[in-house]
């Protein structure tokens, strides 16, 4: 009985939406994202009237209010990965906007406002990854190679050695634009889209053990381009694109390996968006609906 009420408060503890003020950078999609302590950032990314950018933003909760910082120092892309470990950002691989696909990493530190470059991925170049830290390390992997060929290998990155290591790799089809994001000790990977079409299989990575695990499918319609972030030991998944934007929300309990669905997503249906996780809330934003969005959104 314990547990079945630890449960049911669980269930609707978070579900509700609120605007927060409109990210300062222009509107576009397939930016990149991460926090670092309760301060969220957002850079890179493409919009139909100038193309690929490097801009880069500081956003603070407590005052609802963006700051532009320090350019991103790898030049303009979208489709990238970003993750934060101890205290630094990181935003790397994703495409320059002329059809090259990119392999390499920068390192952003907050309080001396600068960009570092890291070692490279040990691959050719990248687009549409998935990027999540668990602990100490960064996880990245599947994404779309070029030429039409999707990928399925996964990778590590320490950051205290800058070294990449080639991990088991992704179990389940080749794809891109999937979803990642990581609970307490494990990493959680699904949805995208294949050669195949739309996926909603879902997996659970071990970095412990280097293996993966098959869980229960996503619960809503299979898609690619969804957004998703973690608070507690839950994890959220919004949007994406199926046959149209989408702007469901739904939550996965890790400990029942089951799915719930919440309340809609309170702005306009969208895909590739932003989303970041900090002090036990979700944050939302930007995307692609019927045109690109600059609004920006908190989940509680």
């Amino acid at each position: 009985m314990i547990l079945l009420s630890s449960f049911i408060i669980n269930l609707s503890a978070q579900n509700s939406w609120t605007k927060l003020a409109n990210f300062k950078g222009s509107q576009k999609r397939l930016a990149a994202a991460f926090s670092i302590g309760n301060k969220l950032y957002v850079g890179t990314g493409i919009d139909s009237a100038s193309g690929a950018s490097n801009d880069f933003w500081e956003y603070d909760p407590a005052l609802n209010k963006w700051t532009r910082k320090a350019d991103f120092s790898g030049g303009p892309r979208f489709g990238a990965i970003g993750f934060s470990i101890a205290g630094k950002g990181y935003i790397g691989l994703g495409s320059n906007g002329t059809r090259k696909l990119l392999n390499d990493l920068w390192e952003y530190d907050p309080a001396a406002d600068k960009w570092t470059q890291k070692s490279s991925m040990g691959i050719s170049g990248r687009v549409y990854a998935v990027g999540f830290s668990i602990g100490g390390k960064a996880y990245a992997g599947t994404g779309d190679m070029g030429q039409g060929n999707f990928a399925k290998d996964f990778w590590e990155y320490d950051p205290v050695n800058n070294l990449w290591t080639k991990k088991t790799d992704f179990p389940g089809e080749e794809r891109q634009m999937a979803v990642g994001f990581n609970i307490e000790t494990n990493g959680y990977l699904g949805t995208g889209l294949s050669k195949n079409g739309n996926k909603k299989d879902f997996w659970e990575f071990n970095p412990q053990n280097n293996s993966w695990t098959k869980k229960k499918d996503f619960s809503g319609t299979s898609r690619y381009g969804a957004a998703s972030f973690s608070i507690s030991n839950n994890g959220y998944l919004v949007s994406g694109w199926d046959i149209s934007p989408l702007q469901d929300l739904w939550e996965y309990y890790s400990i029942n390996d089951k799915w719930g669905k919440k309340s809609n997503f309170a702005g306009v249906p969208r895909f590739n968006s932003i989303s970041i996780s900090a002090s036990n809330k979700g944050y939302f934003g930007l995307g692609c609906g019927k045109s690109e969005k600059d609004d920006f959104w908190e989940f509680k």
